[in-house]
């Protein structure tokens, strides 16, 4: 019975690192989705800006 119960622990506790794990892996890919909406948006502002001065450069 004591060898069950160790198993038993062991799975929990390799349960929990699983979970948090997980946890950390989610936070980690909404921070990487975040970053690469801020990334879009900055190609597009700089976009914005390109042409704006193209157009100066024009005039």
């Amino acid at each position: 019975m004591l060898r069950v119960d160790g198993v038993r622990q062991e799975i929990r506790e390799v349960e929990e690192k699983l979970r948090a794990a997980t946890a950390a892996l989610a936070r980690k890919d909404k921070e990487l989705r975040e970053t690469n909406t801020m990334l879009d948006n900055f190609r597009i502002k700089s976009s914005r800006l390109q042409q704006l001065i193209d157009q100066q450069q024009k005039s």
